[in-house]
């Protein structure tokens, strides 16, 4: 009935409506993320988010993922709003951006953007040289120097296990790596000298290191040391570089000639006295030359060449020729070619020659 029809019509009314699909592929990129905010940064990573959109009007299908760009080259595609990204350079700066991508691939376009600078890393503590203490030792017939070397740190606490390099010069040359003790402390001995030498025993410190520390020479109290064979300090004061050896006038004293056998051979020995001209003191470690030519009775010459020797702690350098077949009578003649010494000038005083027979049998 009429009746009938108008109570139906008055019923509330439910409205539907449909989102369809676009027909054809997919072209329209999504909007893009908003809200780029740094959550937290480290010396190697830094982390990222942003607002969610995964839903029109973000996109006329729907926002499936991200990527993040970092210094415009792609680091990370998530499918969530943030991202950790790691590996990164201490106390450096980097631009980051991202973009929306919907499941056509379809990518957004005026993405945020956002720069980051990494953490810098802590200060490594400083370690340096506080002292270098030097003393004299002794036994019977030899003589050497100790050099005992502290660390400490920038709080003036010793440093166990630091690995110190030293070198010995003057009176003996070497180099030493040593690790220090618990004190902070490592002891370096210099090689031995017979008690009759005389000179300086030379001590520097030339590295350190240790694990978790910088090294910084700059800020040593004292690098070096110096100590002579009386036992004095050489080195001028604190901290001062050893002061270099005097130099030494030599001069060449008494020579003696012998000829000495070699089996079926003769050789022509010059042993010759070096001595410091102005205490008369033998001097170690000078190189003596001398140039040889061999003489027979009947006037026949030839040279042999030079050869050289080291003075020995008592200052006398064996000289020795080349080996020849000889008979008695026969000659070897010794002639001074130089002497030379690393703190020393040679003042000759006039021709230093001398002559070995070869005995009878």
């Amino acid at each position: 009935s009429s009746r009938e029809v108008a109570a139906l019509l008055d019923r509330p009314k439910l409205s539907v409506t449909y989102s369809l699909p676009p027909e054809g592929p997919d072209t329209q990129p999504p909007n893009p993320p908003s809200g780029l905010t740094l959550d937290g940064k480290t010396e190697t990573t830094v982390s990222l988010s942003w607002q969610s959109c995964t839903s029109p009007p973000c996109d006329n299908v729907g926002v499936t993922g991200y990527l993040v760009y970092r210094d415009t080259v792609l680091v990370g595609s998530p499918t969530t709003p943030s991202y950790v990204d790691s590996g990164l350079t201490p106390a450096t700066t980097y631009d980051y951006e991202v973009s929306s991508v919907d499941a056509a691939t379809n990518e957004s376009s005026g993405n945020p953007t956002l720069v980051v600078t990494t953490d810098s890393p802590p200060p490594v503590p400083t370690i340096l040289v506080n002292d270098v203490a030097m003393s004299l030792q002794s036994n019977k017939k030899w003589r050497f120097a100790r050099a005992e070397v502290a660390i400490v740190d920038g709080n003036v606490q010793p440093v166990a296990g630091a690995t110190v390099s030293g070198s010995w010069s003057g009176l003996t040359n070497s180099s030493q790596d040593l690790v220090t003790g618990a004190d902070g402390r490592a002891t370096f001995n210099s090689g031995q000298v017979r008690k009759s030498a005389v000179g300086n025993f030379d001590f520097a410190v030339t590295d350190v290191t240790s694990p978790g520390h910088a090294y910084d020479p700059a800020a040593n109290v004292e690098s070096g040391d110096c100590i002579d064979t009386a036992g004095t300090d050489c080195s001028g004061g604190p901290g001062d570089p050893p002061d270099p050896d005097p130099v030494v006038t030599m001069h060449a004293s008494t020579l003696v000639m012998t000829a000495i056998p070699n089996r079926k051979h003769w050789r022509g020995q010059a042993a010759l006295l070096i001595i410091d001209a102005d205490t008369l003191a033998p001097i170690a470690g000078a190189t003596v030359t001398g140039a040889w030519t061999f003489e027979t009775p009947g006037g026949s010459s030839s040279a042999l060449g030079s050869t050289s020797a080291v003075t020995g702690s008592d200052g006398i350098a064996y000289v020795r020729s080349p080996k020849e077949r000889a008979n008695a009578g026969d000659m070897f003649n010794f002639s001074l070619v130089g002497v030379t010494l690393a703190n020393g000038v040679f003042e000759s005083t006039g021709p230093v020659a001398g002559t070995a027979f070869v005995p009878g049998s």
